[in-house]
């Protein structure tokens, strides 16, 4: 892959880095513009921005779970595309398996050690300021009851962060997504990453992780994204700038799906031209793979 590409993803990563950290601070101190009116949230707007922000597809910048599937995205694409139709893959694949954790795990280690010294030292006040913010209850989720005790936190920190990360610090729970994500698109890659029916394989697997309603159809997803690219590069195929373009407005406009729970909420709503879906967070997954 070009060295332009790469700087591309690392691009769109770090755009999603930002839009993970707008949407916790939003959703802490201006949670209309996340959470709308949805029912079991008692967010209140604070301004007409808030309402403007949570009903059109400006939200994207506010929107509730669009950057963690672009990150899915991003990583089944990354993962897959250098490997797609060798004949060596399976050799080469084992290595990346085996690094695959050892690459995730600091970061995990790192936020779990520092939410719990925070949590310990009793410096955490998100209980207290939702209210004030009328982030009730998302706000308030955070860092609930007790520490856990010492030899308890350092054997979940040694022996299962992926599992027990998001005790400590919730965000984390994305992490043990990204790893079992990136198992299975090893295993996608080591069983028929060289044969030539794989889409075969892939598109019934999209199918179901979207009925399943998991993330990891986003993973799926960026292996597709990554077979679409691997043809139009082998064949020398010219794209005409408008299609990368409209892709990136339709993924801005779906990936920015406010959070809704039923079809009236979803009706009023700009993206009521959208079929209302239980799966909401599909959206989000489709737009990552547009952009």
């Amino acid at each position: 892959m070009q060295t332009n590409r790469l700087r591309y993803f690392e691009a769109i990563r770090g755009l999603a880095a930002v839009l993970v950290m707008l949407r916790h601070f939003r959703s802490a101190f201006y949670p209309y513009a996340s959470f709308g009116n949805f029912p079991t949230f008692e967010s209140v707007p604070h301004s007409p921005i808030e309402i403007f922000l949570s009903e059109t597809s400006l939200g994207l910048m506010a929107s509730f779970n669009f950057a963690f599937p672009l990150f899915f995205v991003l990583s089944g694409f990354v993962l897959s595309f250098k490997l797609i139709g060798r004949s060596d893959v399976r050799s080469r694949i084992l290595g990346s398996a085996l690094k695959r954790p050892f690459r995730l795990v600091g970061m995990v280690w790192f936020s779990m050690i520092m939410a719990y010294i925070l949590q310990r030292l009793g410096w955490y006040f998100n209980d207290e300021i939702a209210p004030l913010t009328t982030s009730v209850p998302w706000f308030q989720y955070y860092w609930t009851g007790r520490a856990p005790s010492i030899p308890v936190f350092l054997f979940d920190l040694l022996f299962r962060p992926f599992v027990r990360g998001g005790i400590y610090n919730q965000p984390l729970w994305m992490m043990s997504v990204e790893l079992s994500g990136s198992m299975l698109t090893f295993a996608y890659l080591f069983l028929v990453g060289d044969r030539r029916w794989r889409l075969a394989v892939l598109l019934p697997v999209i199918v179901f992780f979207w009925t399943t309603q998991t993330y990891h159809v986003g993973f799926a997803l960026g292996i597709l994204c990554g077979e679409i690219l691997k043809i139009v590069t082998d064949r020398n195929l010219k794209i005409n700038w408008m299609i990368p373009f409209i892709l990136f407005l339709l993924g801005w406009m779906i990936g920015s799906y406010p959070l809704v729970s039923n079809e009236t909420l979803h009706n009023n709503t700009i993206f009521s031209l959208l079929p209302f879906i239980q799966f909401f967070q599909g959206y989000h997954v489709i737009g990552g793979a547009m952009i």
